[in-house]
């Protein structure tokens, strides 16, 4: 994923548990990613990378998968 760069932040990353991270980096767990072009992640993390269940919204034509992330 990617980090905040000079033009602002990619995504928002949002915990299960509500807290607000400027990355995703180094983080286990359920979380939302939302990124600037309109995509949302929601799922599980393994050390800041999307591996687990999880769900992806594209925003440019409202595909979705839903399932296993390696």
């Amino acid at each position: 994923m990617a980090d905040d760069s000079e033009d602002g932040p990619k995504y928002t990353f949002v915990t299960e548990n509500g807290e607000r991270k400027t990355t995703s980096r180094g983080y286990t767990g359920k979380a939302q990613a939302s990124y600037s072009n309109g995509d949302i992640y929601e799922g599980d993390f393994l050390d800041g990378i999307r591996e687990g269940r999880g769900k992806y919204l594209y925003a440019t034509n409202g595909d979705k998968y839903d399932g296993e992330w390696k």
